[in-house]
């Protein structure tokens, strides 16, 4: 036999002839048993279809395989960005616990699959990771100035997917003015931080508030800076008191 598969296993017996009349007797079966590798593997996060993790929390991934192969598979195997993480019994459920989740817990994972003839198909998942709105740093409590100066107010969020900070005066919305030259008294200006895995840190926005004049501004205004929830935690907000001095 050649190019044997899993449907050629089976029982086999055999029968002489030579052209007489009658054949020999058949002879007693024979099991003839084919092993192979498992099959592909899937790889979801258990009990969820969510394809992302959040910022401390942890997360179960979970790897199956209807195909387990014969001998059945002993061994799931995982990676992550292509580096052997952890290998995981098929008593132990073939699950892979992820967290709590940071900046480097972001990536792609793979399983599959082993028995004692090959390995089955890897299976792959992009994990991101997503984070609540967090105050990198917000506003001072107060804020004095003298007339006729210039001022400016900073506040940092931290948030995946991206927040857009807003800011307020006396609790009314300002329009996000973003010329400097606008005849207005306020301009606002963004900058965009990119996650950076070196040093640990997730990306985030800082938002710059430029009061071209205080003299804008009255004693005791209430200026805050706030981003509304991302859909994985609240927003956030920081006021200030403003003093002339």
């Amino acid at each position: 036999m050649w190019n044997v598969t899993r449907a050629q296993a089976g029982n086999y017996s055999c029968q002489g002839y030579n052209g007489a009349a009658n054949a020999s007797r058949v002879s007693p079966a024979r099991p003839l048993l084919v092993q192979y590798a498992p099959g592909d593997a899937k790889l979801s996060a258990l009990d969820s279809d969510q394809s992302y993790a959040i910022k401390g929390q942890t997360l179960t991934l979970e790897c199956r395989c209807n195909d387990h192969g014969n001998p059945a598979a002993h061994t799931f195997i995982w990676t992550h960005n292509g580096r052997r993480v952890e290998s995981v019994s098929v008593a132990e459920n073939h699950l892979l616990r992820v967290g709590p989740a940071d900046v480097h817990t972001r990536g792609d994972y793979a399983c599959a699959a082993i028995n004692t003839v090959g390995q089955g198909r890897w299976a792959n998942l992009w994990l991101d990771v997503k984070t609540p709105p967090r105050l990198v740093h917000g506003l001072e409590p107060t804020l004095g100035s003298l007339a006729n100066r210039s001022l400016t107010m900073s506040c940092r969020v931290e948030c995946h997917p991206t927040c857009a900070v807003q800011w307020f005066r006396n609790n009314d919305s300002l329009p996000p003015i973003t010329d400097p030259l606008t005849d207005y008294y306020y301009h606002v200006e963004s900058v965009e931080h990119q996650l950076d895995e070196r040093n640990g840190a997730f990306g985030s926005l800082t938002s710059y508030l430029h009061v071209h004049n205080s003299s804008a501004l009255n004693d005791h205004d209430v200026i805050t800076c706030a981003c509304d929830g991302n859909g994985v935690g609240p927003g956030v907000r920081s006021s200030l008191v403003y003093r002339h001095e």
